[in-house]
């Protein structure tokens, strides 16, 4: 593929999966198509010890390259294992239970972001957070409530954590104590993920190797949708508790400022005072109880999770 310079640029999305057979297929149908377009680019999935149908469901899309693992490594050994494999110079992380949204022009924007040599990756979206119509679609209580906090989180650090360069705008590292996530990113930017928050973790990485974080406007492609509609009780308290694992894992390698308490009663202040955009008497219930049970979820975390390994964190995963 080539950017609008016309210098050619490879782009490898990578797709670290485990037991992703009810999902698998909504996330690798956009990327075949966008492939049939764009033949230069790659698809690695990186199968994790999967005891379900998922790789006969990979094996379905032509252009897929799979490296499979036969025991359970854990989301950031795997993505170690593609990053080192891809040969695309632009990585892309595309999670199994995430769309890509974008075409050809879509690709050719985000490659040209990158001929800037001083960037290393682009602060996304956190999947649109789940995107408009979804929430207008959904009847999940829980899939609101996280879909308006993530908006409200976004919100924040592109409000607060950014600086204007030349009519642009940026990561400020400087004030950035709650880090953007990264799943676009220079391929030689970027160490090895060794915490359940390898997004977050590629951000800070970038910051050490003295390379920029570029954030592009909210709702401009490419960015990502979840391909799933609902979150269970269940769900959100694993989520969350793994989330609070993945902030001491950060915190005690990195060692952002401020991070997480200060930053973390600053969203919640944030979220209260723009409940009233939320309107739904639904929505609204499932923004406070998202708080509610993330409360539970530190309780939990604190008593019994708080040491527990990446490895042992990635079994917190969802089930579909």
């Amino acid at each position: 593929m080539k950017s609008y310079s016309g210098k050619k640029t490879s782009v490898s999305f990578l797709i670290p999966a485990h037991n992703e057979e009810k999902m698998i297929g909504f996330a690798l149908e956009p990327l075949t198509k966008l492939k049939a377009e764009c033949p230069s680019i790659e698809i690695l999935v990186g199968l994790d010890g999967c005891t379900d149908s998922t790789e006969k469901k990979v094996e379905a899309f032509k252009g897929v390259k799979i490296i499979k693992f036969t025991e359970r490594k854990g989301k950031h050994k795997v993505l170690n294992e593609l990053v080192k494999k891809a040969r695309g110079e632009i990585c892309v992380v595309n999670d199994a239970d995430w769309i890509f949204v974008a075409g050809k022009n879509d690709l050719n924007k985000m490659i040209k972001c990158f001929e800037d040599k001083s960037i290393g990756g682009l602060g996304d979206h956190y999947a649109l957070s789940f995107a408009p119509k979804m929430l207008q679609e959904s009847n999940s209580i829980l899939f609101a409530g996280e879909a308006w906090n993530l908006l409200f989180i976004t919100e924040y650090k592109n409000k607060f954590f950014t600086k204007e360069i030349n009519g642009e705008r940026f990561a400020d590292f400087e004030k950035a104590s709650y880090p953007f996530f990264v799943h676009f990113f220079r391929k030689d930017s970027v160490g090895e993920a060794t915490t359940l928050a390898d997004d977050a973790e590629r951000f800070l990485q970038i910051e050490r190797k003295g390379l920029k974080v570029k954030l592009l406007p909210f709702g401009s492609k490419p960015y990502f949708v979840p391909a799933y509609n609902s979150i269970d009780l269940k769900g959100i308290l694993k989520q969350r508790s793994r989330g609070f694992i993945a902030q001491k894992q950060i915190r005690e390698k990195y060692s952002p400022k401020n991070f997480p308490v200060r930053t973390s009663l600053s969203l919640f202040f944030y979220a209260l005072k723009n409940l009233p955009r939320v309107k739904k008497p639904k929505h609204i219930l499932g923004v406070l109880l998202w708080w509610v049970l993330s409360g539970f979820s530190y309780i939990d975390y604190a008593i019994r999770k708080r040491n527990l390994s990446t490895e042992e964190g990635w079994r917190l995963g969802l089930s579909r």
